[in-house]
């Protein structure tokens, strides 16, 4: 794919530079979302990158597709109460076709069952649009 530079890497990712978070003990990044290391929240509920990434839909000939990245709060710390975090983490996933979740140590089980529970939602509505057709 044309988007795919020679290391293998989707230039979008990498469009605020070679830089990725957290790596080489790096703590800013003035041309993305803020971040830091640590145990203390950077981000509080969800934030969207102000524009899309236009890149080739490798399921339609000279198709396009946007990307639009999104950040959210940690999950499950000890300063959000269990509603707002099932909320943010229930909305991201309905928002998300893919996710990346960063783990600090080790991927909890209760965490793999709200993932199941919130895609299992998802996939159900989004059987439900295609029945009924979208609101628009």
């Amino acid at each position: 794919m044309k988007t795919i530079n020679k290391d293998g890497i989707y230039s979008w990712i990498l469009y605020g530079g070679a830089i990725l978070e957290g790596y080489s003990g790096n703590t800013s990044n003035s041309k993305g979302f803020n971040f830091r290391g640590g145990d203390a929240r950077n981000t509080e509920g969800i934030w969207f990158w102000n524009k899309p990434f236009i890149i080739p839909d490798p399921t339609t000939a000279g198709g396009k597709m946007a990307v639009l990245i999104m950040d959210t709060q940690g999950m499950w710390d000890g300063q959000t109460g269990q509603g707002l975090t099932a909320s943010i983490f229930g909305l991201s996933t309905l928002l998300s076709s893919y996710q990346i979740y960063n783990v600090d140590r080790r991927l909890q089980e209760d965490f793999l069952q709200h993932l199941a529970l919130f895609t299992d939602y998802r996939i159900m509505l989004i059987s439900e649009t295609r029945k009924y057709g979208r609101f628009e």
